[in-house]
């Protein structure tokens, strides 16, 4: 299993939400670079990054991340936050970010979201943030109707790799969140309230990292 460590960027600073609540954010850190040298002396591999601004409708934090790309030592980075179109995933990229992570759009657009991976292999990556089985958008924010399940099975023919968040799990603890991904046929990195160690098969609704049958 590889540990990648998250830094959640809201106003600049280094926060954690409670549940993905807007108003329980806990500021961890002032500035970003100094949290992404501890995982750089800890030794990750990788980086998500994730531009709450963004997610909650409000413009890209554009100078923070490229502050934060410009630090990196080799670690590769990916983004996520109000990334909800091919153009902004692609944007993305370019800036320097190994992998983008689309929420949002998968739910809304899901048939867009297969056309990018397709001009993109290998480096977006769907994120299937829910609660209670509940698909979620807008940050968190939004409820969608949809199953999670259903859209696991429809997003497998794209792409073998999946980053799932589970709202209901999310408290604020320190440090700031670790998001694993274990080495299969379909991954899924698991992210919510994840605080110790734990089979990725034992997580609620996380089985979904095999192909399903049928």
């Amino acid at each position: 299993m590889q540990l990648i460590p998250s830094i959640d960027l809201r106003r600049g600073k280094v926060v954690r939400l409670a549940q993905g609540r807007d108003e329980s954010a806990m500021v961890y850190a002032e500035d970003p670079l100094e949290v992404l040298a501890q995982f750089q002396a800890a030794g990750a591999e990788r980086v998500h990054i994730v531009d709450l601004d963004a997610a909650f409708g409000g413009p890209r934090q554009t100078a923070v991340l490229a502050r934060v790309v410009a630090a990196a030592k080799g670690e590769k980075l990916q983004l996520g936050g109000g990334l909800r179109s091919g153009d902004l995933l692609r944007s993305a990229l370019d800036s320097g970010f190994d992998r983008a992570v689309a929420g949002s759009m998968v739910v809304r657009d899901p048939a867009a979201f297969g056309r990018a991976v397709e001009e993109c292999p290998g480096r977006l990556i769907p994120a299937l943030e829910f609660k209670v089985g509940e698909l979620r958008a807008g940050g968190w924010s939004q409820g969608s109707g949809l199953d999670l399940e259903v859209v696991l099975r429809e997003l497998l023919p794209f792409t073998g790799l999946f980053f799932c968040g589970d709202g209901a799990r999310r408290r604020r603890s320190p440090p700031p969140p670790l998001q694993g991904e274990a080495p299969a046929d379909r991954r899924a990195p698991a992210g919510g309230g994840r605080r110790r160690p734990r089979p990725l098969g034992e997580d609620h609704r996380h089985r979904q990292a095999s192909r399903p049958p049928g």
